[in-house]
């Protein structure tokens, strides 16, 4: 739920879905890339796709795709993002900025993680 929607991704066809929960009508579909998860916060939508290796941003004004940063491997200061290279132990944790969409730090891990925690400055 945000900016007064319901937002649910389609990974079939690869695109999310904005619901209008006083109705319960389909507002808008985005198309985005393969197998998306959805974030919400920092005055957008966000869909990182692991397959292609990217990162989305949704203007929620526009229902439209504002960017798609490319990123090696699909907090504080901007957006954290980490995958695993596919069969491998390695990935990358990047930081995206909320402003550009651009990779602002962009660090290597050796271990397989699946989540990761922002607090008092550090990650």
């Amino acid at each position: 739920m945000g900016f007064g929607s319901v937002w649910v991704l389609n990974n079939s066809g690869n695109s999310i879905s904005r619901i209008d929960p006083r109705t319960d009508r389909v507002t808008a579909t985005i198309a985005v890339g393969q197998d998306p998860c959805l974030c919400i916060g920092l005055e957008a939508i966000w869909i990182p796709t692991c397959k292609d290796k990217s990162l989305s941003q949704i203007d929620p004004k526009t229902d439209t795709v504002a960017r798609t940063t490319p990123i090696e491997i699909a907090g504080e200061g901007g957006f954290w993002l980490f995958t695993n290279r596919e069969e491998t132990d390695s990935g990358s944790l990047s930081n995206i900025s909320p402003q550009t969409g651009k990779v602002v730090a962009d660090l290597t891990i050796t271990a397989k993680y699946c989540a990761t925690m922002v607090s008092s400055g550090s990650i």
